[in-house]
C-alpha cells in the first residue's frame, strides 16, 4: 500500500517518525521541522500521528485509546448523516480520518512495545569523549558535545544507519550486502567498511577518510567519492575535496588537539564546540592567522595561553568560561 507522505497514516507507519516521537533529539527535531515546512498542513498531521504513536507505545491508557477510536468512529458516522454543516470539510479529510482509525486499530493488534526495536541515543558533555559498540560490531568514538542515535538491533535490516550531531570517529565492520550510512544535517555518508571521521557542527560538515572508501552525498550540493587521506568539506556552495594528513583530525581520540596550519578562527570554534568556552579576539585580523601546535585537550586554557604567547597578546578571563584575547 502506498501512502502520501503528508498523511497521518504515513507518519504513524514511519520508523523515523516513531523514533522521533519516542526519543526526540535536536537532529530529529530539525529534520522533521524541515519536512513540515515543505508540506502545507503537515503540523496538524504530525500532532495527530504523534499522539497515536505515544498511545501505541503505552503513553496513553487503554481507556484513552478506546475513546480516541470511538471519537473517530462517531465523527465518520456524523458525516454520513449530516447534510448541512457550518464549516465545510472536504471528502478527502473524512477518508483520511477513517483511514487513521483503521491504522490505529490494525497497528494496535500487531505492534506492542516489545516488538518495537528500541532506539539508542548517546550524548557526551563538553570535554567528554565516549567509545560505543554498535550492533554489528563496528565501533564509534563520540567527541565532546555530540550525540548519536541508532537502533539497538540491526538484525534483518537492509541498512546499518546512525544519525550524528557533532563529531565522531568510526571503524566500520565490512558487510557489502548491508551498507553503513551516517546521516547528518548536511549529507549522508555511505560506506561498506572503513575508518573515517565526521564533523557536523552547525552548518559545517567535514568528512576525513583514513581507510577504505566512502561516498559523501550532499543531495543538491553534490556528491564525492573519497580515497584514504581525502577530506571533504560541505558548504552551501557544494563539496570540495583535498588531500590532507588525517592524523591531526583524529588526534582528539587520544585527548590531544593537533593543529597544522589551522586558523585561529577554527581553533576558537573548536573550543566553543567541545568545551563550551567563548573566546573573543578583539583584533579580527588575528582570526586569519595560521597556527601549528600540539596540545592536550584536558587543559583548553593552556591552548589560549599558547596562542597569547605566540602572538605576544594578553588573555583575560572575563566571566564564566569566557575569555578575551587582546
Amino acid at each position: 500500500m502506498q501512502f502520501d507522505d503528508n498523511t497521518v497514516e504515513f507518519l504513524v507507519a514511519s520508523e523515523s517518525f516513531q523514533a522521533h516521537c519516542l526519543r526526540p533529539t535536536a537532529q530529529s527535531r530539525e529534520m522533521w521541522e524541515h519536512w513540515a515546512a515543505e508540506r502545507p498542513g503537515a503540523i496538524a498531521n504530525m500532532e495527530e500521528a504523534s499522539r497515536l504513536i505515544l498511545a501505541l507505545a503505552g503513553h496513553l491508557s487503554d481507556e484513552e485509546l478506546r475513546d480516541s477510536t470511538r471519537a473517530l468512529e462517531r465523527i465518520s458516522t456524523q458525516k454520513q448523516r449530516s447534510v448541512k454543516r457550518n464549516v465545510f470539510v472536504s471528502s478527502r479529510l473524512w477518508v483520511g480520518m477513517a483511514a487513521t482509525a483503521l491504522v490505529l486499530v490494525s497497528v494496535w493488534l500487531w505492534w506492542t512495545p516489545e516488538k518495537v526495536d528500541p532506539i539508542v541515543t548517546v550524548a557526551t558533555a563538553f570535554g567528554e569523549t565516549r567509545e560505543i559498540g554498535l550492533p554489528d560490531g563496528s565501533t564509534l568514538t563520540l567527541n565532546a558535545n555530540s550525540d548519536v542515535t541508532y537502533k539497538q538491533s540491526w538484525e534483518g535490516e537492509p541498512l546499518r544507519e546512525i544519525w550524528l550531531e557533532g563529531e565522531a570517529y568510526l571503524e566500520v565492520v565490512k558487510s557489502p550486502e548491508r551498507p553503513f550510512i551516517v546521516h547528518t544535517h548536511e549529507a549522508d555518508i555511505k560506506v561498506l567498511g572503513t575508518s573515517f571521521n565526521v564533523i557536523q557542527r552547525k552548518d559545517q560538515c567535514i568528512v576525513t577518510l583514513l581507510e577504505g572508501k566512502v561516498e559523501v552525498d550532499a543531495n543538491e550540493n553534490g556528491t564525492a567519492i573519497l580515497q584514504p587521506g581525502d577530506q571533504a568539506r560541505l558548504t552551501s556552495e557544494g563539496v570540495t575535496v583535498e588531500a590532507i594528513d588525517p592524523a591531526q583530525f583524529i588526534a582528539w581520540k587520544d585527548h590531544t588537539l593537533v593543529f597544522h596550519g589551522q586558523s585561529i578562527q577554527y581553533i576558537v570554534d573548536r573550543l566553543a564546540w567541545e568545551f563550551d568556552i567563548e573566546v573573543e579576539v578583539t583584533n579580527k585580523k588575528l582570526l586569519e592567522k595560521r597556527v601549528t601546535a600540539v596540545l592536550q585537550t584536558n587543559d583548553p586554557a593552556l591552548l589560549l595561553e599558547a596562542l597569547a604567547a605566540i602572538y605576544d597578546l594578553t588573555i583575560r578571563n572575563v566571566g564564566d568560561r569566557r575569555y578575551m584575547i587582546e
